[in-house]
């Protein structure tokens, strides 16, 4: 995500009077649920993304479970 996704991102949330943090909560869940996708995962738990509005960085991890 870059400063013009973010810029995006707040135009959405004062057009629709919608709270940032809902839209970046619902683009959260739309990476994990390509990830789980892209990777034939059943686990809803597997994956996991945080944006940071701030930098505009965006991180997806997958989470590795003890045998």
């Amino acid at each position: 995500m870059n400063r013009e996704a973010i810029e995006i991102i707040e135009t959405i949330a004062k057009q629709r009077k919608i709270e940032k943090q809902v839209i970046i909560g619902d683009l959260e869940q739309a990476m994990v649920s390509a990830a789980r996708k892209h990777f034939n995962s059943l686990d809803t738990e597997e994956f996991s993304c945080n944006m940071d509005l701030l930098t505009g960085l965006s991180a997806s991890h997958k989470i590795s479970k003890p045998f």
